[in-house]
């Protein structure tokens, strides 16, 4: 089995820089209860985590998003962001300018203002973007302010904010290579809204803002957003809050698109749904109102044990090897 180097290196880093700031490692944001205050990074950088040549409107909007839904995996309200973009000297102005009206507009989307950064030379596109939030105000006065990964405790639901695998199955697409440039347009035409889904991601800040009303007054939410996948979320809070996380696939949306075009390829659904990243939804568990009539679009696809790991039940109703699956998105 691989390693997971980039849980190494932020071990190693927890390690080095002691307790004060291990304390605050390990969610979507950090948050400083003394300042009322979240805060992430996230950065994209060419070949990595963007295509060459990709659409600048569309690399502008999902620079802003990622960092956004970094404070929706916190069930938080996003306010500010600092920009840093490191680019070669031979980009071209109205490159800039798209970037910008796409960063701008998903700005505006969830009112968030853009109030600083840097700019500085390099010899690739590298984006780096720094979002400040808070606490919704509503919760100002409740026990749980943030919804943290070791919040996870034996007997809550786990939920899902939405479908599962579209964005993965928009970037096949776009690598495809098929030789026939005609079936290439065509697929691309028919799968166009999944295209979309990678393209211009969506953060899930009023699924994560109205969670907090479907909850049990005083009790604990974990929550986080998908952007490695479902089964990263699942290991992240099994791990952080010492629980068993178990799910069935058949339980979790999964859109019309993506099982067309895994028919179409032949291609394993179970594996798409587990391990598909980038669709920014939210995974969470929570112990839900009695009463509650649970709204769109939150399901519930699980439950938290007792117990350590993970077990997932897949679509034919047989527990999943988790060792068989690829290995989703990896930093390192």
């Amino acid at each position: 089995m691989r390693v997971n180097r980039e849980k190494q290196i932020i071990n190693l880093i927890k390690q080095i820089c002691g307790p004060q700031s291990s304390s605050l490692i390990g969610d979507d944001c950090a948050y400083l209860p003394r300042k009322n205050l979240l805060i992430s990074t996230d950065a994209l950088i060419e070949d990595v985590h963007f295509l060459p040549g990709i659409n600048p409107y569309y690399l502008g909007w999902k620079t802003a998003a990622v960092n956004i839904s970094d404070v929706a995996g916190m069930g938080a309200k996003p306010e500010h962001l600092l920009l840093t973009a490191s680019l070669p000297t031979n980009i071209e102005l109205n490159w800039i300018e798209e970037f910008i009206k796409g960063l701008n507009d998903c700005c505006q989307e969830f009112k968030v203002i853009l109030i600083g950064g840097d700019l500085t030379r390099a010899n690739k596109i590298c984006l780096s973007a720094t979002i400040l939030g808070s606490p919704w105000p509503e919760l100002e006065n409740k026990k749980y302010k943030t919804a943290h990964r070791f919040n996870a405790v034996a007997g809550q639901k786990i939920l899902a904010s939405g479908s599962l695998g579209d964005s993965s199955i928009g970037l096949a697409i776009l690598q495809s290579t098929e030789a026939n440039e005609i079936n290439l347009q065509e697929t691309k035409s028919k799968f166009s809204e999944l295209i979309l889904k990678h393209l211009k991601p969506y953060p899930q800040i009023n699924p994560a803002r109205q969670l907090w009303q479907l909850i049990k007054p005083e009790t604990p939410l974990s929550l986080m957003d998908s952007s490695d996948g479902l089964l990263d979320c699942l290991q992240q809070i099994s791990e952080q809050s010492k629980v068993q996380m178990q799910v069935n696939l058949k339980q979790i949306p999964t859109s019309s698109g993506v099982k067309k075009y895994a028919k179409l390829k032949s291609l394993d659904l179970n594996e798409i749904i587990v391990n598909g990243g980038e669709d920014y939804q939210l995974i969470a568990t929570a112990f839900l109102k009695d009463e509650v009539d649970l709204l769109e679009p939150w399901k519930i696809i699980g439950e938290v044990k007792e117990g350590l790991g993970i077990q997932i039940v897949d679509l034919a109703g047989n527990d999943l090897d988790l060792k068989s699956l690829k290995k989703g998105f990896q930093h390192f």
